[in-house]
Order: structure tokens, then C-alpha cells, then sequence
């Protein structure tokens, strides 16, 4: 999946210029520091899916093994 982001029309006013300061003291340009971040969250949310619990439903056309045939 392909995600793209206009940094230009992100945030407005003052969160513009914030994005700016932290873009500067990381020594990145705003566009390069939006996609660190942007990686850096996508990278905490595959963490975080992989020491979750999953539940899945199983697909009811699918034979159960150990169920009782009619």
C-alpha cells in the first residue's frame, strides 16, 4: 500500500512551523522527517500487532476437522 502525504498542506500555521523545528534539530528536511516518522509509526504498529493476541473467525464454507459429518 502506497501512502502519500502533501507536507505542504499537512498542518497549517504553527504546527507547520513545529514540524519545521523538529525536522531541523533531527537534521532532516520537514518532508524527510514526516516519512521518518511515518515509518517509524508504521514500524510500531507492525510491533504491536505482532505480540497481539489474534482471534480469528474460520471461514464457515471450510470443513472443521473433528466435527460431527451430517
Amino acid at each position: 500500500m502506497k501512502i502519500t502525504l502533501d507536507i505542504e498542506t499537512l498542518l497549517p500555521g504553527a504546527d507547520w512551523q513545529r514540524l519545521e523545528t523538529w525536522a531541523s534539530l533531527a537534521g532532516m528536511t520537514p518532508a524527510e522527517y514526516v516519512r521518518a516518522c511515518a515509518r517509524r509509526g508504521h514500524l510500531e504498529l507492525k510491533g504491536d500487532l505482532a505480540t497481539a493476541a489474534l482471534f480469528l473467525r474460520p471461514n464457515a464454507d471450510a470443513p472443521v476437522s473433528g466435527a460431527a459429518k451430517s
